[in-house]
């Protein structure tokens, strides 16, 4: 039976009293060895006081005392009364971009709530967008849903990441650590080394393994070389330093050791400092040297040998974990009296063999060193671990959240179940993963020592094509769902192809997708394979298909009386009669359009961007018949909407098209002014449609001014753009500057 509400009630406090009762009793862990690098780090941390900021990289191999120093230097820290981030990275998390971020944001917000710091809504969307975490008060994003943000290049990421820290630490100092960035994605690790040099008033802590440190080292030495850095190596410790290290490690144990049992625990230990202490702790439970042999795993062994039943039950559910254990978790799956639970917690947590924290929903453990759960997790059975892995996986999956926080869920849910047996609940959530992944470009930050060199895209979705085809294959005669994974994965396939450009796989596996949905008759299908077909033939500028598949979209939308994609199919109506010089036609779709998405975003302010491309459209088509004042009030208008919401897509665009009306109008002075703002988008966000037309009405406006080389210098990017998207209005509009340039007369 369920206990009573007012007993749950009563037991969570009683949990959250003993946590914080732990939490005030906590004695700082005695600090033994490392003086040398410990002073160095005082002077660095005194330095960062007077505003001498620098990063400081502490590496070493496992069980060396990265985490201990660094722990030591937060202690340090918060002595002085400064905010110390952390985040921890993981291995099975190297793919999951910006993860380690997400959990740096997590506590940035508590900092700007309780600080009531005011951040832009833009600022705010992006971040949220990125790090779900950060959701100040758990509102939907204002994303339109003719842009999703993920379009938006990461430049934008990295303004609004810079933005918030600047303004946190503006008059306050911080420290933000990065246990294991071995494991760190590259989107993060850009992140990371592009605010390095850039913040003065937040200081960057970051461990790592030595032994994978090839590509970090060339991401560090630059850091190093301009003075922005410290290197710290931690290596074993010397016959010398091992001894000194025991003798003052056991000062407080009773223990009395021989020069024998000192020199063998240097002999076994070869000065590791994890080893060197869980052999002191050893020593302490009256255990046998002999106990340890030369094989190391064996002081870990040792140390897990004597475990009171319950604290083994804890400890090999707990393993399975590859980063934290939810208490809620361990309640749940232990049946036995949940305090016995709570005790057995308590007593590893005596024993160092984990160590406890809390957030503001929960109470979370974790292994003092992941040498103990790598130990215990491999001497389980394949099949106990499978059940484990099963039911942590069906754990985490009733946590999702139904938005974009569950992309930093996926990957723990898939490593789970693709450690059970349950391959089918692992294709489904491989698949959703891939749909998150499929649908951002992959852009990484530029290292800030060199721009031009912007790292390759190491989430390679050909290999995630592979594992999915590989586990297709599996449930092929195992599930009913088959068929309808399979076209989930044919749909991602094919708009992944299209969007790359290889349009003859892309179009295969999209048409594949449509047959599949007009037979089993579902709307949801049918309407993104259609969807992404229009999106082909507005890329290709293929107006037949358009037509084709404007009429399918059509009847099913009117079937089942989809008022929001009502709003859409008009406007692409709209945009396929401009296409076919119907302008009156085009104009009355498209206010239709407007009308529509007006109405609904009286109730959702999610549609602001649909209704600012319906006016560049109806701008287009009084450009096209030469009404350029008409023309400029459209264009304004789809700025104005913009700005007044912060909707940064679509700037660049509108901008262009009001500086060429503009100066068909004879304002130079506005159509500078325009293009310029045009052309700080197009730099900024690295965004190329419509860039062509910027670079060469800027050209046409320089060259009128006297400015020659300049003016070439802009005709010249300008069809450079125009050939990269082989768009022929642009090619021709290059044609047309370019000769009247060269003879001086005006552009039509």
């Amino acid at each position: 039976m369920e206990p009573q509400p007012s007993t749950q009630k009563c037991f969570s406090e009683i949990i959250e009293q003993r946590n914080l009762e732990k939490q005030s009793d906590k004695k700082t862990q005695p600090f033994i060895g490392r003086y040398e690098e410990i002073n160095l780090l005082k002077e660095i941390l005194s330095e960062f006081e007077q505003d001498e900021q620098k990063s400081i990289f502490i590496s070493g191999e496992a069980g060396i005392g990265k985490s201990a120093i660094t722990d030591k230097f937060i202690y340090l820290c918060e002595r002085k009364l400064i905010q110390v981030f952390k985040s921890q990275c993981y291995e099975i998390e190297k793919n999951n971009y910006l993860k380690p971020w997400d959990k740096i944001f997590a506590q940035i917000a508590h900092i700007v709530k309780e600080n009531d710091v005011t951040i832009p809504p833009l600022w705010e969307d992006v971040i949220t967008y990125n790090f779900p975490s950060f959701n100040l008060y758990n509102k939907p994003l204002n994303i339109d849903s003719i842009e999703k943000i993920e379009s938006v290049k990461y430049k934008v990421t990295f303004d609004s990441v810079y933005k918030i820290l600047d303004k946190i630490s503006f008059d306050k100092k911080f420290v933000i650590v990065f246990d294991d960035i071995q494991w760190m994605d590259n989107f993060s690790l850009n992140l990371l080394f592009s605010l390095i040099p850039s913040l003065q008033n937040i200081m960057f802590i970051c461990t790592y393994r030595d032994s994978d440190a090839k590509e970090l080292e060339t991401k560090i030495l630059p850091i190093l070389k301009n003075n922005l850095g410290e290197h710290i190596e931690l290596k074993r410790l010397t016959k010398k330093q091992t001894i000194d290290f025991i003798k003052e490690y056991s000062s407080d144990l009773n223990i009395t050791f021989t020069e024998k049992n000192l020199f063998t625990i240097y002999k076994e230990t070869e000065g590791n400092t994890l080893f060197i202490t869980e052999s002191i702790k050893l020593l302490a439970e009256n255990s046998d040297l002999k106990r340890i042999s030369e094989k190391t795993e064996n002081i870990i062994k040792s140390r897990l040998a004597n475990l009171l039943p319950m604290e083994k039950k804890v400890l090999d559910i707990s393993c399975m974990f590859f980063d934290k254990i939810e208490l809620n978790f361990l309640l749940r799956n232990l049946k036995e009296d949940q305090f016995e639970v709570l005790e057995a917690l308590e007593s590893l947590q005596d024993k160092q063999l984990i160590k406890e924290y809390s957030d503001a929903q929960n109470i979370y453990y974790q292994f003092t060193h992941s040498k103990f759960r790598e130990y215990l997790y491999m001497n389980q059975s394949k099949f106990i671990r499978q059940i484990h892995h099963n039911n942590i996986a069906a754990y985490l999956e009733e946590s999702l959240y139904g938005d974009n926080r569950d992309k930093y869920l996926y990957p723990g849910i898939i490593y789970h179940y693709s450690n059970s047996t349950n391959t089918l609940k692992n294709l489904e959530f491989s698949i959703k993963d891939l749909a998150l992944y499929s649908s951002i470009k992959h852009e990484l930050f530029p290292s800030y020592y060199d721009t031009n060199d912007i790292l390759k895209d190491k989430i390679n979705i050909q290999d995630s094509f592979k594992k999915i085809e590989h586990l297709l294959d599996i449930c092929k005669d195992q599930s009913s769902s088959y068929i309808n994974y399979k076209m989930k994965f044919v749909y991602l396939k094919g708009k992944y192809n299209i969007k790359n450009g290889d349009y003859e796989k892309g179009l295969h596996h999209i048409s594949e997708f449509i047959d599949y949905s007009e037979n089993v008759e579902n709307y949801s299908y049918r309407l993104n394979g259609y969807k992404q077909m229009i999106f082909y033939s507005i890329q290709v500028n293929d107006t037949t298909i358009m037509n084709k598949y404007l009429k399918k979209l059509e009847l099913i939308i009117n079937q089942y009386s989809d008022i929001k994609e009502e709003g859409n199919l008009y406007r692409f109506k709209g945009l396929y009669n401009i296409k076919t010089n119907n302008y009156d036609l085009a104009k009355e779709y498209l206010l239709r359009s407007i009308y529509v998405f007006n109405n609904i975003n009286n109730i959702n302010n999610n549609y602001i961007l649909n209704i600012a491309a319906c006016y560049n459209y109806l701008g287009i088509i009084n450009k096209f018949e030469e009404k350029y004042e008409e023309a400029l009030v459209f264009y304004k208008d789809a700025i104005k909407l913009c700005e007044d919401n912060n909707i940064i897509k679509g700037l660049d665009i509108f901008y262009t098209e009001a500086g060429q009306v503009s100066y068909e109008l004879g304002d130079m002075n506005s159509s500078k002014n325009y293009l310029i703002k045009a052309l700080k988008y197009y730099e900024k966000y690295e965004t190329i449609w419509g860039r062509a037309i910027a670079e060469s009405y800027y050209a046409l406006i320089l060259h009128d001014q006297g400015n020659y080389n300049l003016s070439k210098k802009h005709l010249s990017n300008g069809n450079k753009y125009a050939q990269k998207i082989n768009d022929p209005y642009s090619i021709d509009l290059i044609g047309k500057i370019d000769s009247t340039i060269n003879n001086n007369t005006h552009i039509k």
